[in-house]
């Protein structure tokens, strides 16, 4: 890393190691709830180069969007820093004594912003650059490599027109599903209803299909995105479950460094202590049904993905 933005920005290479620092820096303040340290306008600079390069009309269809992906997925970066910065400053202001006339002003803050970047999302999402790269495939090719240790989906998967574009896809969903289900209600903010809930689990669910199938020989690929399948285990469907599990035993299988601090997390908000010593296989019979317990302030810190509760099916 170099000392200053610009010049860590000035080099393709500078922009990709930037960018892996992120995402590393994104799942680690989420797991953990602490606040990032890279500075704002760091992100910030990576939108702004990649918008200097003007797509070359003589570009195929996938090198276009390959291009747009590359300049689309900083700005989301940037929207997804807010994301523990907000549960962080929230944490802080249950544990600093505040007037009564500071706290209302303080969650409205908190409020607003969790408001902005809904807004943000949405408009991303929906733009249409974003919208282009997530076309739907007109062609697809079928893999078989998980026939014989997972069950099928039980949906259709989500295949887009080009494969990369699927990382996008879901982890838009899961910031839509963070902000909706988690974090809202801790503001006080109008939950999402289980409709919504429902829809932002299935399309994660869905679209991490087409990833698995789309780098089906490449399980490593997978890492990226188990943690928006833990997101997505809060509010699917009963009938979704069992296929679910079996993800999150490869997700051991594959990385255990990586599962092991997930499921110290996943033992709590999902109030079974015996998880955390325990492997996901076991499990894949009879996964548990009980979605989310209901935590009490202390539990309540950044890095713990539970804040409601859900209906049992």
């Amino acid at each position: 890393m170099f000392s200053s933005a610009e010049e860590q920005c000035s080099t393709v290479l500078g922009r990709w190691l930037l960018e892996w620092y992120c995402s590393y820096e994104d799942w680690t303040c989420a797991l953990l709830g602490l606040q990032h340290r890279l500075p704002t306008f760091w992100r910030a600079e990576n939108v702004r180069v990649r918008h200097l390069t003007v797509c070359d009309p003589h570009m195929t269809k996938d090198e276009r969007k390959r291009r747009l992906l590359g300049e689309i997925w900083p700005e989301m970066t940037v929207l997804m820093r807010e994301v523990p910065a907000i549960l962080t400053d929230h944490k802080e202001m249950t544990s600093n004594p505040l007037t009564e006339g500071e706290h209302a002003k303080t969650i409205l803050g908190l409020q607003e912003r969790a408001k902005g970047l809904g807004k943000s999302l949405f408009d991303l999402m929906n733009s249409p650059r974003c919208l282009e790269v997530l076309e739907p495939a007109k062609t697809i090719r079928i893999s078989h490599h998980h026939d014989n240790c997972c069950p099928r989906p039980p949906f259709a998967p989500c295949f887009l027109g080009f494969a990369w574009s699927g990382y996008l896809r879901i982890m838009l969903l899961s910031l839509f599903h963070y902000l909706h289900v988690l974090i809202n209600p801790i503001l006080g903010l109008p939950p999402a209803s289980q409709d919504d809930m429902t829809y932002f689990a299935y399309e994660i669910c869905r679209t991490f299909a087409g990833i698995e199938n789309d780098f089906a020989d490449t399980p490593a690929a997978y890492i990226p995105v188990f943690q928006s399948l833990v997101l997505a285990r809060m509010s699917c469907p009963a009938n979704v479950r069992r296929w679910l599990w079996h993800k999150l035993v490869h997700f051991e299988e594959i990385s255990t460094y990586t599962a092991r601090p997930l499921k110290k997390h996943l033992a709590l908000i999902w109030d079974k202590p015996e998880l955390e010593n325990e492997a996901f296989k076991p499990w894949v019979v009879e996964p548990p049904l009980q979605q989310l317990k209901v935590l009490t302030a202390g539990e309540a810190a950044p890095g713990t993905l539970a804040m409601v509760t859900l209906d049992e099916e």
